[in-house]
């Protein structure tokens, strides 16, 4: 969905990349729709393992896919979204003031840093003894590797209304106001 996306490896190395892609993240989570471009020659492989496991696509899900891709649905689905994580990544940017913020103005999540004193396991914790899910990042790092930030990750699109990404990022931010060691005392 990056309006600025450099080109898949795909794109680079046709002959040797299989691009796998789904709708349920880019368009709805009602449209379980994957899609593999193969390079050439393996398409019927694919088909043969495809259909040993059982996987199928419902014909109904890929019928409207391909009636959303014909009326340019999917363009203005993604133009819509791209308002949306941008509204909604300022938004978090303006509420969480001074506390560090990185994320791309396309993408459904942000990193929020955390100050000195907090852990990201002790913060997701009162964070969702507060009603707020958030993902730490020790749960976006490959077993046996030191996280390479101290942080969480922040749901863009998770929230169903502007209004309650607002709420959202200010629970975050009167969490983070009150301390890593207030929160330490009420999480032990």
């Amino acid at each position: 969905m990056l309006s600025d996306a450099v080109p898949p490896i795909a794109a680079l190395a046709p002959e040797r990349t299989f691009l796998i892609s789904s709708c349920a993240k880019s368009i709805s989570p009602a449209l379980s729709v994957g899609m593999v471009s193969v390079p050439q020659g393996w398409a019927s492989q694919l088909n043969v393992a495809i259909r040993t496991h059982h996987v199928y696509a419902s014909m109904v899900n890929v019928e409207v896919l391909n009636a959303m891709m014909a009326d340019r649905s999917v363009e203005r689905i993604w133009a819509q979204s791209r308002a949306r994580v941008a509204t909604r990544i300022d938004m978090a940017r303006r509420i969480l003031g001074p506390f560090e913020i990185s994320g791309h103005r396309d993408s459904w999540f942000a990193w929020l840093k955390l100050p000195d004193g907090w852990n990201s396991e002790s913060f997701t914790t009162m964070a969702r003894m507060q009603g707020i899910a958030v993902g730490g990042s020790t749960n976006f790092t490959i077993e046996g590797m030191a996280p390479d930030r101290n942080g969480v990750r922040l749901s863009l699109t998770g929230p169903g209304s502007d209004a309650a990404a607002h709420d959202y990022f200010q629970k975050l931010r009167e969490l983070l106001d009150r301390g890593a060691q207030e929160g330490e005392r009420i999480y032990a």
